[in-house]
């Protein structure tokens, strides 16, 4: 189906726009496999960094709390979108039986 007038156009570009940079990484990642290592190397500082916060930071202690009631609401929003093939009664078992 061929997209039409300027809302198609503004579509495909930036479609065509994030594949050329996706291919580009791609590339970049084949050529310098390197990158994964030092990726990985600083992924698990700022791991490191994040839970050194919590100790001596508040306002990194409430955005995680902030964090935790986010995916709290989404996974609420995730059953409710589920109820049709999963029942209220098995959601509540599955609680009831964790916390008791």
């Amino acid at each position: 189906m061929k997209p039409n007038g300027m809302l198609g156009n503004v579509r495909t570009g930036i479609r065509s726009g994030l594949e050329a940079i996706g291919e580009f990484a791609q590339q970049l990642l084949r050529k310098y496999p390197v990158l994964y290592t030092l990726y990985s190397i600083l992924s698990w500082i700022l791991v490191a960094g994040f839970l050194a916060s919590l100790f001596y930071m508040k306002e990194s202690r409430t955005m995680l709390l902030q964090y935790g009631w986010s995916l709290y609401v989404l996974l609420q929003f995730w059953f409710l979108c589920r109820s049709k093939t999963l029942t209220w009664r098995t959601c509540s078992y599955f609680f009831w039986r964790a916390h008791g």
